[in-house]
């Protein structure tokens, strides 16, 4: 949990640093990996961008996790009500 939160704080002081002499309609300072879809010219408001849409995929992707572990667990217990599939907590969709 110290390299995390290490690690973390690392990153936040990048992030802060990078955004100090921010210009959305500036070239990027650093070597960027483009995909197809890259505009052009790629800027640093397009990196910003991207950088905000991967932190948000990542929430939810840990959100979700979270929601499967609480809803397993739950189930384990003896916990989920009638009619939930007990991986999930949901209703599954009737068969046939």
């Amino acid at each position: 949990a110290v390299e995390t939160e290490r690690r973390v704080a690392e990153q936040r002081a990048r992030f802060a640093r990078d955004l100090a002499d921010y210009d959305a309609l500036a070239a990027p300072r650093g070597r960027a990996e483009l995909g197809d879809d890259a505009p052009d010219p790629v800027t640093q408001g397009f990196v910003l961008l991207h950088v905000v849409e991967e932190l948000y995929q990542h929430a939810g992707h840990v959100d979700l996790t979270a929601d499967l572990v609480r809803h397993s667990t739950r189930a384990v217990r003896g916990a989920a009500r009638p009619g939930e599939h007990p991986a999930v907590g949901v209703v599954p969709p009737p068969s046939g």
